[in-house]
């Protein structure tokens, strides 16, 4: 279920922190994530969450393989859905951090 009240105040309370922290703006990634898109808030979660005007990271989907991978501590296999989705997360991140384009 998408919280976005919830990813407001977030958002809103690193905002406040940065702030008085006198830094120049937040560096925020929002990470959707347990997203079921068979759901019509699942398809819209990002730009539902991209109106909170911070960046919003690739969704990652709610799937039994990743609650598995967490229960048995192994990675998600490659070659599947769920691993192309933590890769493009992964790439997200380094190019937010300024660490590839």
């Amino acid at each position: 279920m998408l919280d976005v009240r919830g990813a407001a105040e977030t958002v809103g309370t690193i905002r406040r922190h940065l702030k008085s922290a006198k830094r120049d703006r937040p560096d925020i990634l929002i990470v959707p994530s347990r997203i079921d898109r068979r759901t019509g808030a699942g398809r819209d979660v990002v730009a539902t969450l991209a109106a909170l005007t911070e960046p919003v990271a690739p969704a990652i989907s709610y799937r039994a393989i990743v609650a598995d991978s967490l229960a048995t501590g192994e990675a998600v296999p490659p070659e599947t859905p769920s691993a192309a989705e933590f890769a493009a997360l992964a790439d997200a991140v380094m190019i937010r951090l300024g660490e590839t384009q």
